[in-house]
């Protein structure tokens, strides 16, 4: 058990802090804890690496200890349309929209750019193509990704659980210490620790 512990601890630490990123352009502070082996990056490397990994939780280390972070904070835009590549029908000026997706593990600020292009669908149809269903069709604020809608059908069929209760799960997994601060998407009173 004495070796179990310490390995656990060890992973509050990175062996590889102080290094520069596989890229080599300038020191590694991030990793993800969606991702297996917890690689260290740099804030490109780490945005480049998750262009289709939208949904993971990062962390960086802030010279004591590794703070959460996330793809949002560093700038990252969930583009749709083009296969995640800017719109060319985009101008500067065109609005971003801020919103909370809600995935498996919980949910996450985005950045999202919808294509510009007179062909393309309206913006609720065009979230549905990235697999985000929007809760509501009118200027989506929240989506849900199809995988989260799946995971809880089969989560209310086989253990009965409600949606009360899956929503507060889901803003334990984003942030357990801090549950106060993570969006809420339901209209009842504030989820009771257990």
């Amino acid at each position: 058990m004495p070796a179990l512990l310490a390995a656990l601890l060890a992973k509050e630490y990175h062996k590889d802090l102080g290094n520069s990123c596989e890229c080599g352009s300038a020191t590694a502070i991030y990793r993800c804890q969606s991702c297996t082996h917890g690689l260290l990056h740099c804030q490109s490397c780490i945005l480049s690496d998750h262009h289709l990994s939208a949904w993971h939780h990062l962390e960086e280390w802030v010279g004591t200890h590794f703070s959460q972070t996330s793809l949002y904070r560093l700038g990252y835009r969930f583009r749709l349309g083009h296969h995640r590549v800017e719109c060319l029908n985009r101008s500067h000026t065109s609005t971003v929209k801020n919103m909370v997706v809600v995935h498996t593990n919980g949910f996450h600020h985005a950045s999202v750019e919808f294509c510009a292009c007179n062909t393309h669908a309206a913006p609720p149809y065009q979230l549905i193509d990235a697999d985000l269903f929007p809760a509501t069709v009118e200027q989506p604020e929240t989506a849900f990704t199809f995988e989260l809608l799946d995971t809880f059908q089969k989560l209310s069929l086989r253990s009965k659980i409600n949606a009360y209760d899956y929503h507060c799960s889901l803003q334990e997994m984003t942030n357990a210490a801090f549950v106060q601060d993570v969006p809420v998407r339901i209209i009842s009173s504030k989820c009771q620790p257990n």
